[in-house]
């Protein structure tokens, strides 16, 4: 019966797993890790270790690794047993674990997989019995050759002749790195097997400074004992390269002398053509070797013709070499014979060059001879190519000029039927007049005449370096435009450049330009006129509220014994201070989105929770006007990530305007659905508000969501700016989505949303209880603040908050008051401080900074919120740098104010 070590620090499992393994092993159980390596260490004939994993990082991986580096227990079976919540499958296979089981599984399952291993090592053990004899057979090759794993860099086997070349004085490699133990490096080596192995045939060249050697190095994939290794062979060219290199500068000096005899001459082959032979070769630099005289000219066609490139030319320089047309051609007196051709270089660039054939007879034997040289013609067939590729993609004419003999040649240009006249001269003036004549439209003949007049061009050119005329063309399917441009290549001897370039396209590019960026320049033209005449319309409309805020004022201080009067008052000066207000916040949000400023904050938005709440918020100006508000709803995911505030703004914008333009008595329908949406992790929202006979015109209706446009409809209502669709509209933009307006029917008004926003996290869980409601509910007389305000009327607003809550309230004047009232009380006396930013003798930052900082036990955790009316320190992010929890502008709204102070309360008794 097998043996069998069982590690298990869990009774529970070590009992079960050994009543079902004795069934067909013998089993010896340990209770942790040191105890199993203790009795594999003590104990001898093991065939398997079972280490069971009951936590991520466990020792059993360490285990497991100190059995596969021990020489001893090579062939000993490891089997892995860990919970599916561990994951470490990966990591135990890589360490050298036969199988991972998962927990839970059935007792026969875990069995039956035991015995699976057993079997399979069994046959490995076999297998590595004959890798021995294979491994004997290695030993003796003069060629250094190791195995290593593929994936860890664990050497598998190291030949006698790989630890001779590499210096390894020890022998055992079992278990370690083959940088380590080859390299005597921490890590692997840059010129690794895995670079090597994605190579070109897998091999390369490599200098180890450590031996101070060159070894040329192979790599290949194959199976070593089950697993994925790679084989490398390495052998040492170190003299070898050596020699190379001599030869190589011997070469080099050889080509240099040669070039200083004839740099034009590159190389020649003399050959009997009567005999069939060579008689002379001298390749003189070409990358071939040297045809011995005597040898057949089919050599060199064998040995030299293969640095052709393209076979067809290849075969037609072999056929022109052949005896039989060296002969014929001698015969029909063609004694001069050549071929261009590209070539590799010596280093494997791609040259022109060419090749000419002299025939003649010996006067001495009367042998038929031929004289083969070749020469490099790179630089001028390049131009060539060059210039071709040039006329086909970029010009349609490229021609040259001589002022001095007024003569037009053409080099190169894009019409096949017009190759006869190339490289030939013509006369300027009438080349001129005939291309005018037939291509260029009759109304601009007579000024394209002049323009490209050579007195006009000559003119043109001594003044400048170029010269560039725009020539209309008739063509089918419309006119074209090309560009003539002259540029002088010799001002001496009178040369010019001629260039035709069809720049159709570019015309019409610059002019689709050109209108655009009037279009967006008329744009910015009307945005400005819009804000010069939102600021004007609106300053003549704050009087109204502002001269209402006096003049209640001033009624208050003629008779402040009168409560009814000062009840009236006091709520006239309320609305006119709330309109001015909701003004003052549009105009300063709508700011804040054009520019980019806001923030948009990433919280949980329950749509069905805010389609609620939109109803009670409009519920008072909708029943003004006898009208309905009708909602209804087809969406899957009720929770997203969104700005709940500024999501709910696009909701009351939308319906306090829709319900303005709407006459009395209609029914307002506000339609929300869910659309699939094309970006994974994404919800899209679509939503219609429509409105029945809505008297507007197409032209107003697009106004109205035109930044700082102001309304004439809104003129005479106290609930709208002018500013509420420019505001959605912005909003829904910056979540990917957009907002429009159309009349249906003709005087159905129907506003049309897109917004696209994050999903709901799957662990994200949504309260059913409304959030705007909790404050209302919630009793706050127990809580203590101490609130460090300057101006009384601020202090006198808070405190009818607070009482009204049965808070207690301790009031400071300045920053270090507070710091100071904070510093000496008792651990608990406070439950919140509200600060104000910009207390005398010390601001709130500092104040919040010498609180953090101070000794006392509730120094880091005390809720700190910040208050501030002045313009630019509403910088959240700022606040809370600081040290403090949140910021709130003012004036303070007591829903908000609540909610916040709860919010940070509960968060302080549930993280204390």
């Amino acid at each position: 019966m097998k043996k069998l070590l069982l590690i298990d620090t869990s009774e529970i499992t070590r009992d079960m797993l050994t009543a079902t393994l004795e069934k067909d092993f013998k089993v010896v159980a340990a209770e942790n890790d040191l105890q199993g390596l203790d009795v594999l260490d003590r104990e001898a004939g093991f065939d398997i270790v079972v280490i069971t994993l009951w936590r991520t990082g466990i020792r059993g991986l360490e285990v497991l690794q100190t059995i596969r580096a021990d020489s001893r227990f090579k062939n000993l079976a490891v089997v892995i047993i860990e919970p599916k919540e561990i994951k470490d499958e990966v990591t135990a296979l890589t360490l050298g674990a036969d199988d991972v089981i998962i927990l839970p599984s059935e007792p026969e399952f875990i069995l039956l997989k035991i015995k699976n291993v057993m079997m399979n090592r069994e046959l490995l053990v076999s297998s590595n019995n004959r890798n021995g004899l294979q491994n004997n057979i290695l030993d003796e090759s003069y060629t250094a050759i190791y195995v290593v794993d593929a994936i860890n860099y664990t050497l598998y086997y190291v030949n006698h002749a790989a630890r001779k070349l590499m210096g390894c004085t020890e022998k055992n490699y079992t278990g370690k790195r083959c940088y380590s133990y080859l390299m005597q490096e921490k890590s692997p080596c840059p010129f690794c097997k895995l670079a090597i192995a994605h190579t070109e045939q897998s091999t390369a060249e490599v200098h180890v400074p450590r031996i101070g050697k060159t070894l040329k190095m192979a790599v290949r994939m194959m199976e070593w004992l089950g697993r994925p290794a790679y084989i490398v062979y390495s052998d040492d060219i170190t003299e070898q390269k050596k020699a190379y290199l001599l030869a190589e500068q011997k070469y080099q000096r050889e080509l240099q002398r040669r070039s200083r005899v004839d740099l034009d001459f590159m190389a020649y082959l003399l050959m009997n053509v009567t005999k069939g032979i060579v008689v002379d070769h001298d390749p003189h630099g070409f990358p071939v070797p040297t045809i011995s005289p005597g040898r057949p000219i089919s050599d060199f066609v064998e040995h030299v013709l293969p640095t052709v490139i393209d076979f067809d030319t290849r075969q037609e320089f072999a056929a022109m070499l052949s005896l039989g047309n060296l002969r014929k051609s001698y015969e029909e007196g063609n004694t001069f014979l050549h071929i261009d051709y590209r070539r590799y270089s010596r280093k494997n660039n791609i040259m022109w060059a060419r090749s000419t054939i002299q025939l003649m007879k010996d006067p001495q034997s009367g042998d038929l001879t031929a004289f083969l040289y070749t020469y490099d013609i790179d630089e001028v067939r390049t131009m060539q190519e060059t210039i071709s590729a040039a006329v086909r993609y970029d010009y349609d004419v490229i021609a040259h000029i001589n002022l001095f003999t007024a003569t037009f040649k053409c080099f190169a240009q894009k019409c096949s039927h017009m190759n006869p006249f190339l490289k030939k001269e013509y006369p300027y003036a009438g080349t001129a007049q005939r291309y005018i004549r037939k291509h260029v439209i009759k109304e601009a003949r007579e000024e394209m005449l002049y323009k490209v007049d050579l007195q006009t061009v000559q003119k043109a050119l001594e003044e400048a370096d170029f010269y560039e005329v725009i020539v209309p063309v008739g063509k089918i399917g419309g006119p074209h435009h090309k560009k003539f441009r002259f540029v002088n290549l010799d001002k001496q001897y009178g040369l010019v450049l001629f260039t035709s370039t069809d720049v159709t396209s570019v015309l019409a590019e610059e002019t689709r330009r050109r209108e655009k960026l009037e279009k967006q320049w008329e744009m910015s033209r009307q945005e400005v006129r819009n804000r010069t005449g939102f600021i004007a319309k609106i300053s003549a409309r704050l009087r109204n509220p502002l001269n209402t805020i006096l003049g209640m004022t001033s009624i208050v201080e003629e008779d402040p014994r009168n409560e009814e009067l000062i009840r009236k008052s006091a709520f006239a000066i309320r609305q006119s201070s709330d309109y001015l207000l909701k003004l003052v916040e549009d105009i300063s949000h709508l700011c804040r989105l054009e520019t980019g400023g806001g923030t948009l904050k990433d919280e949980m938005f329950d749509l069905p929770v805010g389609l609620n709440l939109l109803k009670r918020q409009v519920r008072g100006m909708v029943a003004a006007k006898n009208q309905q508000l009708a909602v209804a709803q087809q969406i899957y995911h009720k929770d997203c990530v969104a700005d709940r505030n500024l999501m709910q703004r696009v909701f009351v914008n939308l319906t306090l305007v829709i319900s303005h333009l709407a006459p009395e008595g209609d029914i307002l329908k506000l339609k929300v659905f869910e659309l699939p949406s094309l970006e994974p992790e994404k919800v899209h929202y679509h939503f219609l508000m429509q409105a029945d006979h809505v008297e507007l015109q197409g032209k107003k209706l697009a106004d109205l969501f035109q930044s700082f446009y102001y309304a004439d409809d809104f003129e005479h209502t106290k609930e709208l700016t002018g500013l509420e669709l420019a505001i959605a509209r912005r909003i829904l933009e910056t979540y990917g989505g957009s907002l429009e307006a159309k009349l249906l029917n003709g005087n159905t008004l129907t506003f049309i949303g897109d917004a696209h926003f994050k999903v709901k996290p799957a662990a994200a869980e949504t309260d059913p209880e409304s959030e705007q409601d909790k404050w209302k509910e919630t009793s706050l007389n127990r809580l203590h603040l101490l609130i460090a305000e300057e101006k009384m009327l601020s202090i006198l607003v808070i405190r009818k908050l607070l009482a009204s809550r049965g808070c207690k309230v301790d009031y400071v004047k300045d920053g270090k008051s507070a710091y100071r009232k904070f510093n000496e009380s008792k651990p608990g006396t406070y439950d919140l401080i509200l600060l104000d930013l910009n207390l005398p003798e010390m601001g709130g930052y500092i104040a919040t900074r010498m609180i953090r900082e101070s000794a006392h036990p509730q120094a880091k955790t005390i809720p700190i919120i910040a208050t501030s009316n002045t313009p630019g320190e509403d910088n959240e992010e700022k606040c809370i740098a600081a040290g403090m929890n949140t910021y709130m502008p003012k004036p303070i709204k007591a829903d908000k104010f609540f909610k916040e102070v709860l919010k940070l309360v509960a968060s302080r008794e549930t993280n204390p």
